[in-house]
């Protein structure tokens, strides 16, 4: 080495880092650790799953004969009254609330529809609330004087067996036996928390009389025949004049949540 030649540089510390970062061996070797740890950990997520699982079927063995409660023609409080759920269906999978339909027709409907249309075969035809929509109160109010995630409750709608759909049947919409549920899969209660929402029901099914009936119908007709209030979500009814066109200047009502909520009544309805 010539005494007089200026030292080697050394490399820098953003040079060694590019090395060892372009150097495959080492970067395949921390991929495959990085790899095998995320398996690891859904591995033991996986066993954490499966033994709260077991743990809560344990739980109902010795209650087969008590897994299942049915509650049928409930008054539900919420916001906007009262609403009456067709049937709700307790069961360690959870609370299925189930809104039933017989109608010996053709179903015409989406998902998004705001109405659906029965057609009989005389030629008449009925439209309907889409019941999707109707179910979704029945769960908003469940959920709150339950006291439980919604993700506890499931929504159904059960059409007879004399219904037949002409369009495509949406999701959580059976034609049928609306409920099949094997008690050694999908436990989502223990049976404290089955016990309590229980508890809570049998105080509406108590309550849910003639009586109870009898007001919900007139909380129902006090509602639709407000001149301020919208049956439907509860805003407020706005006078408004129609630009339709062979309708201009025709006076009606419609909700002031327009356009996510379309409710209309005429004038001379009310």
């Amino acid at each position: 080495m010539d005494p007089g030649a200026a030292p080697a540089r050394q490399p820098s510390g953003a040079y060694i880092l590019s090395v060892f970062l372009l150097d495959p061996r080492r970067t395949v070797g921390y991929l495959v650790a990085a790899i095998l740890g995320a398996l690891l950990v859904l591995f033991v997520q996986w066993l954490a799953v499966g033994r709260k699982k077991r743990r809560r079927g344990r739980e109902w063995e010795h209650r087969a004969s008590d897994s299942f409660r049915c509650y049928v023609g409930v008054i539900v409080p919420d916001e906007r009254g009262t609403t009456e759920v067709d049937e709700i269906l307790v069961t360690p999978a959870g609370i299925f609330v189930i809104e039933k339909k017989d109608f010996g027709a053709w179903i015409f409907g989406s998902e998004t529809d705001e109405h659906w249309t029965a057609v009989y075969q005389n030629g008449e035809k009925h439209r309907f609330q889409n019941p999707i929509r109707q179910n979704y109160r029945h769960i908003k109010a469940l959920e709150s004087y339950l006291g439980v995630p919604r993700s506890m409750l499931s929504s159904v709608v059960a059409f007879s067996r004399r219904s037949r759909f002409m369009t495509r049947l949406p999701s959580n919409v059976l034609v049928g036996d609306h409920v099949a549920f094997r008690s050694d899969e999908n436990i989502a209660l223990d049976p404290e928390e089955f016990d309590a929402i229980c508890s809570r029901l049998n105080v509406l099914d108590t309550s849910s009389d003639s009586a109870a009936f009898d007001r919900h119908v007139q909380d129902l007709g006090a509602r639709f025949e407000s001149t301020t209030q919208c049956p439907k979500c509860g805003g407020r009814l706005i006078q408004r004049q129609s630009r339709k066109p062979g309708y201009e200047g025709n006076v009606f009502l419609g909700c002031s949540n327009f356009p996510s909520c379309r409710y209309i009544r005429n004038l001379d309805a009310t």
